[in-house]
């Protein structure tokens, strides 16, 4: 038989295996039979081969058989076995089998589950689930070597301590409702659809843009949060604004302006030469947003196609991070520009797996120099302070 080389032993090659030892045949043998080597039929002989207690009790001193010592480690063909007083060492396919089985189920859970540590793994999981804090940002944060697929198992098979219901998104959500029509007027998309965006990205030489939306509070809270995604390095900063208009959204474009010609920033100027949104009647003043004071354009404004929110995709996630958060249903009408930002550090601060382990504050002071962040109201939190449920806003005003 041809050797089938790097594939484990079968069932039935473990019974085939029993049966030759029953039979004396030699380890060259069995494994010409198998189409293995002979070294992998000894290995799993003396692997596997388990002890059988004497059929009496002795008050002396049981001595293992010197045969044990030596090819075929086992007593299968021994023509003594029967009347032999000594303790036995026998290979049986099923407890050999078994023993294989278990090891490959741990072998792919990584770290055996009585192992001291995997409970020091359940207890820096546990305790970053509690906070809020993402899977993967946990396993980065503490260089835990073991996959979110192996943690996802544990967790559905009840080995850890935190309810798989405290995990992010775990639950499946629930069915996007239906956008609502197109609200900015069409004499403002003229020159300024997602077709023109991906033009102008094409014909000029931008190292990163901005993806801008809003979030939006209960039905009877007044205040709006607008929101900036870096797409770069998906950095994530935002501002409130009074109300849901046009108006308001123009003034916090007014400042932002006004602070980085305070803070002489040209760079981060950079970030807003180029912004795509959504089709919201805020964002419908166009020229007001584009042109300083001097009317002078500093900013070149790109809409969506109506009801493609995946063509901004960058700030959907960063979203869904706001939402662990400030979850729907929240008003934020109690809310101030410092707990905003505050919660965007922590959003921030989250380990990202296209990242490859990097948080997007990271990779934001990589692109644009150390300590820009707190030009835009940014400021670092350590991992494992990063806090990603409700209990945030608790948190910050406790301090306060």
């Amino acid at each position: 038989m041809e050797k089938t080389k790097h594939r484990h032993l079968t069932l039935d090659e473990r019974i085939t295996i029993q049966a030759e030892l029953s039979k004396s045949t030699t380890f060259k043998e069995i494994a010409q039979t198998l189409g293995k080597d002979p070294t992998t039929i000894s290995k799993e002989i003396r692997k596997r081969r388990v002890t059988r207690s004497v059929d009496y009790v002795s008050t002396k001193k049981i001595e293992p058989c010197e045969l044990l010592e030596k090819a075929p480690y086992v007593c299968n063909g021994c023509s003594k076995r029967r009347s032999c007083k000594l303790e036995k060492q026998m290979y049986d396919h099923k407890e050999a089998h078994k023993q294989y089985t278990k090891i490959l189920v741990e072998s792919r859970e990584s770290i055996a589950l009585n192992n001291p540590t995997f409970w020091e793994i359940d207890k820096i999981v546990s305790e970053g689930i509690k906070k809020g804090q993402h899977l993967y940002h946990i396993l980065k944060s503490h260089k835990i070597p073991v996959s979110e697929a192996t943690v996802y198992r544990w967790l559905h098979k009840g080995h850890l301590t935190v309810s798989k219901f405290k995990f992010p998104r775990v639950v499946k959500f629930k069915p996007r409702k239906k956008k609502r029509a197109d609200a900015t007027p069409k004499v403002n998309r003229e020159g300024r659809t997602y077709h023109d965006y991906l033009d102008f990205l094409k014909d000029n030489d931008f190292c990163t843009h901005i993806e801008m939306d809003t979030v939006i509070g209960t039905k009877t809270s007044s205040k709006v949060i607008l929101t900036f995604t870096v797409v770069m390095s998906n950095f994530f900063f935002a501002y409130l604004l009074e109300e849901n208009t046009a108006a308001e959204v123009v003034r916090v474009f007014d400042s932002i302006r006004a602070d980085l010609d305070l803070f002489h920033t040209t760079f981060l100027t950079e970030l807003f030469k180029v912004v795509l949104t959504d089709n919201g009647s805020e964002f419908s003043d166009a020229l007001r947003i584009e042109k300083d004071e001097n009317d002078k354009q500093w900013t070149n404004l790109f809409y969506c196609d109506p009801g493609r929110a995946d063509q901004k995709p960058r700030a959907e996630k960063n979203h869904t991070m706001l939402r662990d958060i400030l979850p729907k249903g929240t008003s934020f009408d109690e809310l101030t520009q410092d707990e905003l930002a505050t919660i965007c550090s922590h959003i921030n601060g989250v380990k990202r797996k296209s990242f490859y382990g990097k948080s997007a504050y990271e990779m934001f002071e990589l692109n644009f120099g150390l300590g820009t962040p707190r030009l835009l109201g940014i400021h670092y939190v350590k991992p494992e302070d990063v806090v990603q449920t409700p209990q945030l806003l608790e948190i910050i005003r406790n301090k306060d």
